[in-house]
């Protein structure tokens, strides 16, 4: 195999498929880039066999072939080559040579016929989004993802498209979060859980501000998506998601209207105390139109007061900070709305006008 491809093409390439590679792979091929050049193109590919992504990318083929290159390795040469094109070769013994300007690599590589194969199972069913709206959908709910090993099926996000409405959910016990909008309908209702780092792949591809439909395809076991050229195959997490919807609460005593930029500054303002402390606590005191926002350690204190548009009798209420934080970050309306029903239940969290995104966070029972 020969090729010779720009730099900066190249370092693009790479930046995205390394992501994908697996550094301590329990298969050591995997720790490596699968680089094929065809008659008309290059693709490289990077693994960790549960996500591949492969990158077709613009450059002159001298000599079609294949072969796998340490990734790292390979990575961190072609950062430091000089601007302009790099000659890429690899001989029958699958050594690689790299050369641009004035330098010269020869590095280790391995047969591209150890390189697993991707999934070849037949698709079954598709659903489309924009771009900017699938985007919007990972943003909104990632943070939710539960990392916890002994519960996997709340290690990925649930995706569901019935009717042609597709809806993305994730839960980790403590909080969920919700986002759903429109889109074309799929042959079969779908339900499928999407691992978290197939999930922060895709919106790091993904475009917020282009409207471009997206198309995720599904096998029984697999999840196929190509953004802007890049392929993605990712194995889905096998088992039926939690019953989300039977959690979140219908009824509330107590509903607070609050402006979103001034309730997501003093929340991050009452972190900087409250990521001091054990709990890492934080405390909501709801009266007389106003919400007071405190948070106190055994010596550092905070207090902020904000107006607000209060419905229903006063309230206090405790919640861990980040999870504050982590949601105020991502809601754009100009208010939020906060519905309680008393200081031990779920709290549900809705940007006001916005029926598409739906928040529930578990406070922290306090003896104070």
């Amino acid at each position: 195999m020969k090729i010779r491809i720009n730099a900066n093409v190249l370092r693009d390439a790479l930046s995205i498929v390394t992501m994908a590679a697996s550094p301590r792979a329990a298969m050591p091929i995997l720790e490596g880039i699968l680089i094929m050049a065809g008659d008309d193109s290059i693709v490289l590919t990077g693994s960790d066999s549960m996500l591949t992504v492969s990158v077709k990318v613009k450059g002159d083929v001298f000599d079609a072939g294949a072969g796998v290159v340490r990734g790292k390795m390979f990575s961190d040469i072609v950062k430091k080559m000089p601007d302009g094109e790099i000659i890429v070769s690899s001989d029958k013994n699958a050594r690689f040579t790299v050369s641009g300007g004035q330098a010269k690599f020869n590095i280790a590589g391995s047969d591209a016929s150890q390189y697993p194969r991707r999934d070849s199972e037949n698709i079954f069913n598709s659903v489309s989004v924009p771009n900017s709206v699938l985007y919007d959908m990972i943003e909104k709910t990632e943070q939710c993802v539960a990392n916890d090993a002994s519960r996997p099926v709340l290690t990925g996000g649930c995706l569901e498209s019935i009717n042609g409405q597709a809806n993305m959910t994730a839960l980790d016990g403590f909080r969920l979060s919700t986002r759903q909008c429109l889109c074309t309908p799929s042959a079969k209702d779908i339900e499928v859980i999407i691992p978290h780092k197939s999930l922060a792949m895709m919106k790091k591809l993904l475009n917020p501000s282009e409207e471009t439909p997206i198309t995720l395809s599904f096998t029984n076991t697999a999840m196929l998506v190509d953004i802007g050229g890049t392929e993605l195959q990712s194995t889905l997490i096998n088992g039926p998601y939690i019953k989300w919807r039977t959690l979140i609460p219908k009824d509330f005593s107590t509903r607070v209207a609050v402006n979103s930029d001034a309730f997501r500054d003093a929340i991050e303002r009452a972190a900087l105390i409250a990521r001091g402390g054990e709990n890492r606590l934080v405390k909501l005191s709801i009266g007389e139109n106003t919400l007071s926002i405190m948070s106190r350690t055994s010596e550092d204190e905070v207090v902020e007061h904000i107006e607000v548009d209060q419905f229903g009798p006063d309230l206090d209420i405790s919640f861990n900070v980040a999870y504050l934080s982590d949601m105020t970050r991502v809601i754009k309306t100009k208010r939020t709305m906060l519905n309680f029903t008393n200081s031990t239940s779920p709290c549900v969290v809705e940007p006001e006008g916005d029926k598409d995104c739906l928040w529930l966070i578990l406070p922290v029972r306090t003896t104070a």
